[in-house]
């Protein structure tokens, strides 16, 4: 075991974190399968209906109708499943987190009183059910919007089919699916860092004579967020920190800190970044942003305020005007 043992908290960390993603993938996955059905539903209605062929209103009102149907269960299908998969996730990242810290006769959280506050309260803005009719009714949506206008437009009934499962040139990525895919696995992303996150701070914050300090850890790569890549790194005291998802399909995580032991030492977003070429600090940041940093001496988190949020950049030339000096802007 290394002799800083944060560093062995970490290590183990990281390594656990591959677990992590594949039950994002897994949960993705599972969700998908839940949409293709949906989307199956969707095509067997559209032709059952005859709507192309009739072109009658109350047809097209009542295919509508249908569709409808399919998206509020296709959404409760969703909810169902998340709520499940929360659970085990919470009951998951407690015992693993347990085992990690080597330390003896540490409380655990309810895995009930954690699981509940995921369904019961925000994450980035809306609520677990919230999203998930918001992820469903895009599948309503644009069904109800291509019928509506095949319809009066006089489309054969395979144009309005290939608006929902997409075209094969394309790889089935044109259609309505394919959108509420993309979704559904930003969902299971957001829901896993949630989950895993909050599961973690219940655990450090009932032991808190054992753990003191929370580190937020991002993972490093070009296609890290400005509000992770802010904070990347940063110690805060217990409680007292800001918690991932910061975003939607945010990847980033949390290390609970052992008294009496130094933060781990580990690579950083900006010391990755340092590592890289111009062209992809121009990629990552922008091109006037890369050249702050750079030549300005701007530290990453000065590029977001105090809850992640970016600053543009006139918000960032009235605070840095040193910086905007240094680097000719």
């Amino acid at each position: 075991m290394p002799d800083n043992p944060n560093q062995g908290l970490y290590d183990r960390d990281v390594a656990h974190q591959v677990g992590v993603s594949r039950r994002v993938a897994g949960l993705s996955a599972t969700l998908s399968s839940r949409v293709e059905l949906a989307s199956a539903q969707v095509v067997e209605a559209l032709r059952v209906s005859r709507v192309t062929a009739t072109r009658s209103p109350s047809r097209v009102q009542a295919l509508i109708d249908v569709v409808k149907r399919v998206s509020d269960s296709l959404a409760a299908d969703m909810l169902e499943t998340l709520t499940d998969e929360t659970s085990s996730l919470v009951e998951y990242e407690v015992e693993f987190q347990g085992r990690s810290s080597r330390t003896r006769g540490l409380a655990h959280p309810s895995v009930k009183e954690v699981s509940r506050e995921i369904g019961t309260t925000p994450v980035c803005g809306r609520l677990l059910s919230e999203w998930c009719d918001d992820v469903a009714h895009v599948l309503f949506r644009r069904t109800r919007d291509s019928v509506r206008l095949g319809v009066s437009e006089g489309f054969p009934e395979e144009v309005l089919v290939t608006s929902i499962v997409g075209t094969r040139a394309l790889k089935y990525r044109d259609g309505a699916v394919e959108a509420v895919r993309r979704d559904v696995g930003g969902l299971a992303q957001t829901v896993v860092t949630r989950a895993t996150v909050l599961a973690k701070i219940s655990l450090f914050e009932l032991n808190d004579d054992v753990y003191d300090r929370e580190q937020w850890c991002s993972v490093v790569d070009g296609s890290t967020s400005g509000p992770c890549r802010a904070h990347d790194g940063q110690v805060f005291k217990l409680g007292q920190g800001p918690r991932p998802p910061a975003h939607w399909r945010c990847r980033a995580t949390v290390l609970g800190l052992l008294r009496g032991s130094p933060p781990p030492s580990r690579e950083t977003y900006g010391r990755w970044l340092s590592r890289q070429t111009p062209e992809t600090h121009d990629d990552v940041l922008g091109p006037s942003q890369a050249k702050l940093w750079r030549e300005g001496g701007l530290k990453l988190d000065r590029f977001v305020d105090r809850t992640g949020a970016a600053y543009t950049l006139d918000e960032l030339r009235t605070r840095e005007r040193a910086a905007f000096a240094r680097a000719g802007l």
